[in-house]
């Protein structure tokens, strides 16, 4: 379980604008380009689909607040969720030791 924030952490984010959603993919900074396992379950996180811009997660509230759909990987980014979206904790999906979530709004 995920319960606290440090809004000085940096993670990478992007944006993908298409019609009406906004689709925010973001995820801790050192998770970047990393591959993680549990049994068949694969999770990449791949620089082209996450590797934006690097930002402190304090900079980048005002676009969640904003996103139609969120992908994140990471403890400290989820932990950002959690503190502005309420509990998500039933929806994070653990691989390995590395939490994953989809959130549409």
């Amino acid at each position: 379980m995920i319960r606290q924030v440090d809004l000085e952490k940096e993670c990478y984010i992007k944006v993908y604008k298409h019609m009406n959603e906004i689709v925010v993919a973001l995820c801790d900074a050192e998770l970047l380009g990393k591959e993680f396992r549990e049994g068949k379950v694969i999770l990449k996180v791949s620089k082209k689909f996450y590797g934006g811009n690097k930002m402190k997660l304090k900079d980048v509230i005002n676009i969640l607040e904003q996103a139609t759909i969120i992908n994140a990987i990471g403890k400290n980014v989820i932990g950002l969720l959690i503190y502005l979206f309420g509990n998500i904790n039933d929806a994070i999906l653990w691989v390995g030791n590395v939490p994953h979530v989809q959130i549409v709004k």
